[in-house]
């Protein structure tokens, strides 16, 4: 029977739904870019915060953009590399440049919105990079 790593399944299974999810936020964002001052009215109403600039919302859409593709790469190396105890330290520096970009995007999204909710999900989603980290952090203490 083969050894795996200590961080396998957590790296495993978070780049899994990382990946998903990702998927589904680029269809999201590529929806929205399409009309963005529909966007912007349409946030107007569901939120009830007035005077959104455009221009914000195309910034927070952009960041989200690389956020969203860096997920989608940094999922793609956790699956990849899960089992692969001399990738681990790729691993952790993907995954900490996501957390980063991710924690910054729904910071953005909180002051662009002025709504401070936003940064409530954000704290709720960090959950699953988070995981991946502590996946690829376990991993690389195996190598050690």
């Amino acid at each position: 029977m083969e050894c795996k790593p200590k961080g396998y399944l957590y790296l495993k299974i978070s780049s899994i739904i990382i990946i998903v999810l990702n998927f589904l936020g680029l269809g999201t964002i590529i929806s929205q870019m399409i009309n963005p001052s529909e966007l912007t009215s349409n946030i107007e109403k569901s939120l009830s915060v007035k005077n959104i600039n455009e221009e914000s919302i195309l910034i927070t859409i952009f960041i989200s953009l690389l956020t969203i593709l860096w997920g989608l790469i940094t999922g793609t190396l956790g699956i990849l590399n899960s089992e692969k105890i001399e990738k681990a330290k790729d691993c952790v520096i993907f995954g900490i440049i996501y957390l980063v970009l991710f924690l910054t995007n729904g910071i953005i999204a909180t002051l662009s919105l002025n709504y401070p909710l936003v940064i409530l999900i954000c704290l709720v989603g960090a959950v699953l990079p988070v995981l991946y980290l502590v996946g690829a952090l376990k991993n690389k203490e195996y190598l050690e």
